[in-house]
This record gives C-alpha cells, sequence and structure tokens, in this order.
C-alpha cells in the first residue's frame, strides 16, 4: 500500500469513527459492516445499499430484500463450505503424496545403507579384529595388497597414517610428523 492510499484510508477510518462515536448507542447494527467495509476499502456500494434498504417504507417489501440477502448469504455458505471440503481434499491428498514420497525415500536410503553395508563392510567403532580381516580382505583381493597405505579420514580431509603405535591393549594410528623414535639396530662386533 503506497502512502497516498494508506493517508486516505486513515481519513475514512476517523470519519468512520466520528460518525460511530456520535450515533452512540443508537448505531444500527446493519450498518456497521457497510461502514467498515467504506474505511477499509473507500467503495460506498455496501453503504448506498444500506440506505437504499432504509428507503424502503413497505414492510413487506424489506422481509423480501431481507429473505432475498438470507438466501444470498446461505447460498454463499454452502459455496464456501463446498469450497473447503474440496480444498481439505486437495490438501488431504497432497499430504498424503508428501508422505508416501517420504516413507519410500526413507526406505530407498535403508536399502541403500544395507547394500553398502553388506558389499562394504564398515563398524562404527571397529574392534582390532575387524581391522585385522579388512586388512586381510585387502591383500586376498589385490595383488601386493599388503603394500597399500593407510588412510585416515579427518573431516573432509583424508590424512595418510605414519606409524601405528601399540600400547598394551591398544592400536594408535598416528598422521603427520611421526613422534616414534626410532633406536639404531645395535652392532655386535
Amino acid at each position: 500500500m503506497n502512502k497516498d492510499d494508506y493517508a486516505k484510508m486513515k481519513v475514512r477510518h476517523e470519519i468512520v469513527m466520528a460518525f460511530m462515536n456520535k450515533k452512540g448507542e443508537t448505531l444500527d447494527i446493519d450498518l456497521i459492516p457497510a461502514l467498515v467495509d467504506y474505511a477499509e476499502t473507500g467503495d460506498r456500494k455496501m453503504f448506498d445499499d444500506y440506505n437504499n434498504f432504509r428507503k424502503m417504507t413497505d414492510i413487506e417489501k424489506r422481509a423480501k430484500e431481507m429473505e432475498e440477502r438470507v438466501k444470498e448469504a446461505q447460498a454463499d455458505l454452502e459455496s464456501r463450505k463446498a469450497e473447503l471440503e474440496r480444498t481439505e481434499n486437495i490438501s488431504d491428498n497432497n499430504r498424503s503424496m508428501i508422505n508416501d514420497a517420504i516413507e519410500k525415500y526413507r526406505q530407498w536410503v535403508r536399502e541403500l545403507k544395507d547394500t553398502i553395508t553388506k558389499e562394504i563392510p564398515q563398524d562404527e567403532y571397529p574392534t582390532m579384529k575387524t581391522l585385522r580381516d579388512f586388512a586381510q580382505i585387502c591383500i586376498d583381493e589385490s595383488p601386493n595388497g599388503y603394500q597399500r597405505k593407510l588412510w585416515l579420514k579427518d573431516g573432509n580431509k583424508m590424512k595418510t597414517v605414519t606409524a601405528i603405535l601399540f600400547d598394551g591393549k591398544k592400536a594408535v594410528m598416528e598422521v603427520g610428523e611421526p613422534t616414534t623414535i626410532i633406536a639404531p639396530v645395535p652392532r655386535y662386533y
């Protein structure tokens, strides 16, 4: 909404509020929707319809007018209910399609994970036996497999293992410069 339209709406709002305050308790309740519509949109059609209705002097004519308005309101209500039901059906169908797609995706991920696990066995916390079995597979499947380097994944980076330290019951893989001190082989004279 630009500044001019907003200013016009504020002026209409002030006019309507002044009118409603002046009328006070004698304000006809049927006039309120027309005043609100005028304040928001500046459209006087509803207000003019109200005035034309008030100018009718014949009671039967007013009663017919009211019956027509009630019928129009009921027809509008029924059409809105039908539209709401149609919208809810479309929404339910879309929601079920989305849920089906999500379930298919989850099933696909589970199947992919199972396939990968079968083809390339992986453990979250591998043991020494797992490492030994993996090394045996590498040695058996490729020529000179026992000469393959060991790699360590650190975040998104791959680093080569430079040393394996055996400390009692633990094997520690080291990357970067090895901290182990290799003593020279003693000579026996």
